[in-house]
């Protein structure tokens, strides 16, 4: 039987580390700048704890790539 994981990737929840790792963000820092000016993908926060859905940051660069085609 072949399992599908394909849930996993849009359910887990990242830390800044991990997302700016996974998704080459050009700063250690730029996802607490971008949320400190309201323009970066939503944040789910657990105590003081910050995460992210892995679906949710993948929607917030499809939204910045598709503003910047012509």
């Amino acid at each position: 039987m072949i399992e599908d994981n394909s849930w996993n990737w849009e359910l887990r929840l990242l830390t800044r580390a991990e997302v700016e790792a996974i998704f080459g963000f050009p700063t250690r820092r730029y996802l607490e700048i971008v949320a400190g000016t309201g323009t970066g993908p939503i944040e789910i926060r657990i105590g003081r704890t910050v995460r992210y859905k892995a679906s949710d940051v993948q929607a917030w660069i499809e939204q910045h790539r598709a503003a910047r085609q012509p």
